[in-house]
């Protein structure tokens, strides 16, 4: 599966800028990853609606590994969480 991934910023109420990458199926609307990236902010206790499309945007698309296939197909997309974010992997 090829995946295009959404590299994404958002202004968290504590002030912190955080960090993170919506993974999706190659060919998800910017529209859709950002819906994605909002239902997570929400998930989180963060108000999802405050983030804009100019602040997920399309990065870049690669192949993904069998376990991360998997999730997408589960979910819809996956969220690498890197800078801020409360479970950062990175």
């Amino acid at each position: 599966m090829k995946i295009a991934v959404y590299d994404t910023y958002y202004t968290a109420a504590a002030g912190q800028r955080m960090h993170f990458d919506v993974l999706v199926e190659d060919g998800v609307t910017p529209e859709k990853a950002l819906e994605y990236a909002r239902n997570w902010l929400d998930s989180i206790g963060e108000k999802g609606s405050g983030l804009k499309q100019e602040r997920c945007t399309y990065c870049h698309s690669e192949n993904a590994p069998e376990p991360l296939k998997q999730i997408i197909e589960k979910d819809g997309c996956y969220i690498l969480q890197m800078e801020n974010c409360p479970n950062p992997e990175v």
